[in-house]
């Protein structure tokens, strides 16, 4: 099993911006002790990767954890759309990861695509061993894992991972079939 860790809360998801572009916004004190609260439920994993941006990496950090940046498991890029929390932002951005997940590659304006997506997150996840703990981004993470296991698109959607939550991932069989072990209700 692989666990994949959201980082903990910043100053950008206060605010609700679409906040992928590197390096992005640092932990807040309430981040910071989400990270050292989920600590004690990460103890199995014997190595941890940390998406490149910064709340991720302080995540692993602030959990005590030494870890190894891995590229490919950051955000979905929001493109046109960073930094934006307006409404019509917000609605873009989740109406295309929403399009991915019923098999329309639907872009983001000045962003990724499903495939763009897949092509660079897929063979970061392929290349971990077992035990291995991922910190990375809410909306990757929910994407990624709908895709993988053929879940519910309603039911992903409409139930984001908070700061700090995981999923636990087994990656048995083809891709698309694998296996969330925690979150019954993407079930």
């Amino acid at each position: 099993m692989i666990i994949l860790l959201r980082h903990g809360q910043t100053t950008s998801n206060v605010d609700s911006r679409l906040d992928t572009a590197l390096p992005g916004a640092e932990l807040t004190d309430l981040g910071r002790a989400q990270a050292r609260d989920v600590a004690p439920e990460l103890t199995g994993m014997t190595t941890t990767f940390a998406s490149p941006a910064r709340r991720a990496r302080e995540t692993a950090h602030h959990a005590g954890r030494e870890f190894e940046v891995l590229a490919g498991i950051q955000e979905i890029s929001a493109g046109d759309l960073e930094m934006r929390n307006d409404v019509e932002a917000l609605e873009t951005y989740h109406r295309a990861v929403f399009d991915w997940l019923t098999g329309t590659d639907t872009p983001i304006p000045g962003g990724e695509t499903r495939e763009s997506f897949l092509a660079r997150y897929l063979p970061a996840i392929e290349q971990l061993g077992e035990n291995t703990l991922v910190v990375s981004h809410g909306c990757a993470i929910r994407i990624f894992c709908a895709l993988a296991c053929g879940l519910d698109p309603v039911k992903v959607m409409k139930n984001p991972l908070s700061n700090c939550q995981w999923v636990g991932l087994e990656r048995s069989g083809e891709f698309g079939s694998w296996q969330v072990t925690n979150r019954d209700v993407w079930l």
